[in-house]
């Protein structure tokens, strides 16, 4: 049998198996990692769905208890409010999934911590540093380096910084990329960038919210191939590119690339894991998990019906002086149809965008640097999460982030078979990193319904509306800067639990006329 027969036949039987050649011209067999044939979900939405979809839900005839404050969701935003009222704070946080952490949890696969979500904290942390600190939770510099993209079947590191004189683009367009850089590294500045909140911004910084990243990127003059790794970028963070997204909060978020950026292993888990471990502290009753809120109804006499479905189906229901909904705003005007009239425009406005995570686990480390961007056929960000993981021991793992746009990306991520999909991200990875071959031990797909918001120009109004209390509703939305995030979600926990106690301590103070009725009484 001649060599072209040999391999003809090789292939015919060599199902599960992958080839390469060795030094002596013959192919030497690689073992296949087995697809996988069903989702290993991280959250389960069936109950979330049928609110959204408008279905009448069972509900109980009277509340079983009744508490002074419930929080809704035990996300970063629910977990923090929590943790921030005072100890002895008669308070209920419900949480759908049997783990809290939201979109910041994570899992340890094969050895190494891997994150279930959010991994990187992009943008300042220092107004936190100090709740960090008592937490115990350290994060650490991302690895060295960072970034990588591929360009003409390339791979380059620091496109956005050292590497610039080695892309394969002429010198014009090079130079187009060192004046993105600069003008990027320019955004950081504390004092003249951007930064929250936007009103305190300069002038000129503030008339970036009112056109597209890609009518600045116009303006500037700058080549596709810089706008391919811009829009690249932005997809892989908040699920789009920047056809219709603010250049403030596009440039904010790119900007951010270049700077210091921190994670932990196996991504902003630990910080959830940490953050539930003090709010619970002391008050283990205080969470009930399983319970996917389905309608919250203000009371006429003050207060809030909070109804739920527990993780059997059953029906549960309790009553809030206060509730704090830490929830999306997308679930929020499901949760109160009310909005709908009494804020028109506000929540139907927000634009949500998910994902498809796979958790690849590896023999081995691939790849050099932490983060590699390809941006065609679709954007996907590859993720090297081992190298966070001081305790992998030699072993990789690599998460890859693929943002499934619109309702098309969604209704693909709902509808295909996952087999189909891990078949096409390996041999993706295996095309940009062909190392990886034979290394793949195991893959899991994950759907990532992550809020995402996509922030428009000009949505600073929509937001703060969003956000203003409705009676004894309380708004934590994670994404209230317009973008979901470690910053914005720490912060609007915090203020939750602020206005909180504010009412707390208006219901405890009496009025003139109780004083005085108090005192004839007695």
């Amino acid at each position: 049998m001649n060599r072209r027969g040999f391999l003809a036949g090789a292939l015919a039987l060599g199902a599960g198996l992958a080839f390469r050649v060795r030094a002596d011209g013959l192919p030497e067999t690689l073992p296949e990692p087995a697809l996988p044939e069903a989702w290993d979900e991280i959250d389960h939405n069936a109950v979330v769905h049928r609110v959204r979809d408008g279905e009448a839900l069972p509900r109980r005839a009277q509340p079983e208890a009744e508490h002074a404050v419930v929080i809704v969701g035990g996300g970063i935003s629910g977990l923090t409010a929590l943790s921030e009222l005072p100890a002895g704070t008669d308070a209920l946080l419900l949480e759908k999934e049997a783990e809290t952490g939201g979109h910041s949890r994570r899992r340890r696969i094969r050895g190494v911590w891997c994150p279930l979500g959010a991994l990187v904290s992009q943008g300042p942390i220092a107004p936190f540093t100090s709740r960090l600190n008592a937490l115990g939770v350290a994060f650490r510099p991302l690895p060295v380096p960072g970034l990588a993209w591929r360009i003409g079947g390339r791979l380059c590191e620091e496109p956005l910084g050292a590497g610039i004189d080695a892309l394969p683009l002429p010198a014009a367009e090079r130079a187009a990329f060192r004046a993105a850089a600069d003008e990027l590294a320019g955004y950081r500045d504390p004092a003249t960038g951007i930064f929250f909140p936007r009103s305190d911004n300069r002038p000129e910084i503030r008339a970036l919210d009112a056109i597209t990243l890609h009518e600045h990127i116009a303006r500037r003059g700058w080549p596709e191939s810089l706008k391919k790794l811009l829009d690249g970028l932005l997809a892989v963070r908040i699920g789009e590119d920047g056809s219709q997204v603010s250049a403030w909060t596009a440039l904010w978020l790119l900007s951010a690339v270049g700077g210091d950026n921190y994670s932990f292993p196996g991504g902003h888990g630990a910080l959830g894991e940490r953050l539930a471990a003090q709010a619970l502290d002391g008050r283990p009753q205080a969470l009930r998990r399983g319970w996917t809120v389905t309608a919250l109804t203000p009371l006429a006499a003050g207060g809030v019906r909070v109804d739920a479905l527990d993780a059997d189906g059953a029906p549960r229901c309790v009553q809030a002086g206060t509730v704090v909904l830490a929830a999306p705003k997308l679930y929020a005007r499901r949760l109160l149809p009310q909005l709908a009239t009494e804020r028109p425009g506000v929540y139907e406005s927000f634009r949500y965008n998910a994902y498809l995570l796979a958790q690849v686990s590896l023999k081995h480390p691939v790849g050099r640097c932490f983060e590699t961007l390809v941006s065609e056929p679709s954007p996907r960000m590859y993720v090297a999460a081992d190298r966070l993981d001081p305790e992998a021991n030699g072993r990789g793992h690599m998460t890859i982030y693929v943002p499934m746009s619109g309702s098309a990306g969604r209704a693909r991520l709902l509808g295909a078979h996952p087999r189909a999909l891990a078949a096409e991200l390996l041999d993706g990875l295996y095309q940009n990193f062909p190392e990886a071959r034979g290394a793949v031990e195991e893959i899991r797909l994950q759907r990532w319904g992550h809020p995402l918001v996509s922030p428009r120009p000009g949505q600073d109004a929509t937001l703060a509306a969003a956000r203003e209390p409705w009676g004894d509703i309380v708004f934590a939305h994670s994404d209230t800067f317009g973008v979901s995030g470690l910053y914005s979600a720490l912060w609007t926990g915090i203020d939750a639990a602020a206005e909180v106690q504010v009412r707390l301590l208006a219901r405890q103070t009496p009025t003139r006329n109780e004083e005085h009725a108090h005192v004839q009484v007695a």
